[in-house]
């Protein structure tokens, strides 16, 4: 009976090691080690939480498994049935169940001779036709045979999972002190069925967002911290990705500290939308940057599109922050698109400028106060949320006047204004300086520029 298994095991070509992962030398104790290891993978308890269909696909795929798996280890436990294994592998024709070129059918036994009842030649004649008779029999049924080989076609095999993992190695370049980076990770089967598996690191620095996976294709991501590693070294380690039907493979993961400060340009937005503006009126949107890495972030700011500009074009700071003006004077009505581009020594950005021009209906005068408190935008909403901030020195009418026109002693009250305001920023104190030196020097200050001042006033009463 044990026999009779074993042949049937041998029949499907599977070699009991290869299923348990283990050497030919392997002993008893580690059979048992190995069966009991793999064969966690396929409870069905671990599919309960998957959805239909699904699930019922998973267990069929674990019953599979499992069962190929308990075969291996009954047999291998065994020492008289693994012996035999043993026999069947070392075969010429590699334990296939039956030599190579031998028919699977067993010839019919010869019928008995009749025997002669006295010698003479009719009982030779005899005997020939007889001989002649089953010889003949033999042939239609060995045509018989193949004809019914001929019309049946044969069964495909089951293909067995085959694990690839890609890319083959992870390198994930310099990194600055203490920064953490991810990188993906594509798990496929190239054979058939579903890959049972798991993912192991040898670092502590390197981790996986999963440990397990049961699907035919999946994506890890891998994080790198450095967090206590060491500045200017160079760091290895790996990944292994085991599964208990299609290999396994080895990933290298590889890193280099930084010994130096590396910046990281950071909250730069993608768009800046200024919605619909009157021809003639000005609109502001303000933009932080900030440092996401080491050291000092330093850079420069500038615009493509006439009709934009914007009030910094240089920064050394770990965080800057300017403003983006649209000047909409001598654009037709309509959607304009400009750009505004970012150059740092911790990588650049691009932000996308949308800005749509309104029809000449209803545009109020260039120079009027309507225009202004339109024109600013965010800052205009600022102001005029304000009222200690209108009330509090230059009339409503003459923000939008150069400054030139302003009497000395109206210059004198805005200037004691701007003194007054405490910058939180490197922005906004050297904004302030700029202003300040441009009304002593009688130079007329943009809508936008007023703006931001009653706006800076208004947060200092809020």
């Amino acid at each position: 009976m044990a026999t009779d298994q074993i042949n049937r095991g041998s029949d499907t070509g599977q070699n009991h090691y290869d299923v348990l992962g283990v050497d030919r030398r392997a002993s008893k104790d580690d059979v048992r080690a190995a069966y009991r290891l793999r064969s966690h993978m396929f409870h069905p308890d671990k599919y309960e939480n998957y959805p239909e269909p699904l699930r019922t696909q998973l267990l069929a795929e674990a019953a599979k498994e499992f069962k190929k798996l308990t075969q291996a280890y009954d047999t291998l436990r065994d020492p008289s049935r693994r012996a035999a294994h043993d026999r069947q592998l070392d075969a010429p024709w590699g334990g296939q169940g039956r030599a190579p070129g031998r028919s699977s059918r067993a010839a019919a036994p010869a019928a008995p001779r009749r025997a002669a009842a006295a010698p003479g030649r009719a009982n030779v004649r005899e005997a020939a036709d007889v001989d002649e008779e089953e010889r003949r029999k033999a042939q239609r049924e060995e045509r018989a045979r193949k004809r019914a080989e001929a019309a049946e076609p044969p069964r495909p095999r089951e293909r067995d999972p085959m694990l690839v993992v890609r890319p083959g190695e992870l390198d994930f370049g310099a990194l600055a002190l203490g920064a953490a980076k991810q990188l993906p990770l594509k798990i496929a089967n190239a054979g058939g069925r579903t890959l049972f598996g798991e993912i192991t690191s040898n670092r502590s620095w390197l981790s996986v967002n999963r440990r397990s996976f049961v699907s035919s294709s999946a994506l890890v991501l891998v994080q790198v911290d450095t967090n206590g590693l060491r500045a200017g070294e160079e760091y290895t380690g790996a990944l292994v990705v085991s599964t208990l039907n299609g290999g396994d493979q080895l990933v290298p993961v590889s890193l280099r500290v930084s010994g130096k400060p590396e910046p990281l340009l950071a909250g730069a937005p993608s768009l800046l939308d200024f919605g619909v503006a009157e021809p003639g009126s000005t609109k502001t949107r303000t933009v932080r940057l900030t440092n996401g890495g080491t050291g000092t972030l330093i850079g420069s700011v500038a615009t493509r599109g006439d009709w934009l500009s914007v009030s910094e074009t240089r920064f050394r700071a770990n965080e800057a922050v300017f403003e983006v003006i649209a000047r909409t004077a001598g654009l037709p009505a309509g959607e304009h698109q400009g750009e505004v581009l970012v150059y740092t020594n911790g990588g650049q950005a691009k932000v996308h400028v949308l800005l749509q021009v309104a029809t000449g209906a209803g545009m109020a005068a260039p120079g009027s106060a309507e225009q202004a408190g339109e024109g600013t935008g965010e800052s205009g909403r600022a102001v005029n949320g304000s009222g200690k901030a209108r009330a509090a020195g230059v009339a409503g009418a003459s923000r939008t006047a150069p400054v030139a026109e302003l009497s000395a002693q109206e210059q004198q009250a805005l200037l004691k204004r701007i003194v007054q305001i405490e910058p939180e920023t490197t922005f906004e104190r050297d904004f302030l300086r700029r202003v300040v030196h441009l009304i002593r020097a009688g130079e007329h200050l943009a809508p936008g520029e007023l703006a931001k001042i009653y706006e800076l006033e208004a947060r200092k009463t809020e």
